[in-house]
């Protein structure tokens, strides 16, 4: 979650709270069925379910490559 928040930051609370409309009209047209995908592997995370920690972290670096180009 700290490398989600790093790189969503206040726009991931605000969403949280207010919705996410805003938040996924932000982003690319894919972002939304991305993060469903994400908050799906992040319930399973939990759960110690390897193909979820990597769907996890590989959403999270293609997210950070997205925002450095």
């Amino acid at each position: 979650m700290n490398e989600y928040l790093y790189l969503f930051g206040e726009e991931a609370l605000r969403a949280y709270f207010y919705g996410y409309e805003d938040f996924y009209a932000s982003r690319t047209s894919t972002f939304a069925t991305e993060h469903e995908s994400f908050i799906v592997a992040l319930e399973k995370y939990s759960e110690g379910i390897e193909g979820a920690i990597v769907a996890c972290e590989t959403l999270i670096q293609y997210w950070d490559s997205q925002s450095a180009t």
